[in-house]
């Protein structure tokens, strides 16, 4: 089951990409507009989702919890999103979304550094594939 909503995450996220972009091409349309609306609306949606389904759990969170959720909330939603919608207008969904495959990179090197998350000869191997698949998506801009 966890595979299949990986896959399915990955589909709504690809999407996204795509349609993204063709909002940005609106006239007067910037990417910090489409991630403010963005953010509100599944701001909306998810907190709906969640007093519904799951109140008790909600309501019986520590307090360092929220500390954590704030991080979370500062650096991926507002910023990731709108960096991101802001390659999708500069570069394209077909050249900028691959390049957020290099997502596990930062990852795997911040579950390293601050997890404590032991190094493995796989997940060394598959980071070198992707840094080397990022490279090889990059490069491309460089040649056209």
């Amino acid at each position: 089951m966890g595979i299949f909503l990986a896959l399915a995450a990955a589909c709504c996220f690809g999407i996204t990409s795509v349609l993204v972009r063709l909002t940005l091409q609106f006239e007067n349309t910037r990417p910090i507009t489409v991630t403010l609306f963005s953010m509100i609306v599944g701001l909306i949606l998810v907190f709906t989702l969640a007093l519904i389904f799951h109140f008790e759990e909600m309501v019986s969170l520590a307090a360092v919890s929220f500390a954590w959720f704030a991080l979370l909330g500062s650096i991926q939603y507002p910023l990731g999103r709108f960096l991101n919608f802001t390659s999708l207008k500069m570069a394209g969904v077909a050249r900028a979304a691959p390049l957020l495959s290099a997502t596990p990179i930062f990852a795997a090197l911040w579950a390293i550094t601050l997890g404590g998350e032991e190094l493995t000869t796989v997940t060394l191997v598959g980071t070198m594939l992707l840094v080397a698949g990022v490279a090889l998506i990059a490069s491309e801009r460089l040649k056209t």
